[in-house]
């Protein structure tokens, strides 16, 4: 199967962070069946992982809303774009917050 990902690396801790991204992406997505359209963009190699460094929930917010314009002017065809932050979010009442204020 084609397992090409795309990842921005800016550190080299950053690779741990996308391998553990996409294991959870296998696992618990695909495995659960949580999204139909997830086993086949990764069949493809349409899953992009960035890894985020931001140090505040505001350049989260900005960061993520970059990528969802390049996303939208995307012309590689990436079906999926993840923005993973490692220690900026502890829990998922603090990452639901962020992601409606996002919305």
């Amino acid at each position: 199967r084609n397992r090409r990902t795309v990842l921005y690396a800016a550190v080299e801790g950053d690779a741990a962070v996308h391998d553990a991204t996409l294991r959870w992406v296998e696992r618990a997505v695909i495995g659960l069946n949580l999204c139909p359209w997830a086993k086949p963009a990764l069949t493809r190699g349409h899953i992009l992982i960035k890894v985020s460094h931001a140090s505040s929930v505001a350049e989260l917010k900005e960061e993520v809303l970059a990528e969802a314009r390049k996303m939208a002017a995307d012309e590689d065809g990436q079906d999926t774009w993840l923005v993973v932050t490692e220690r900026l979010l502890p829990d998922f009442l603090h990452y639901n917050a962020v992601a409606n204020a996002i919305d």
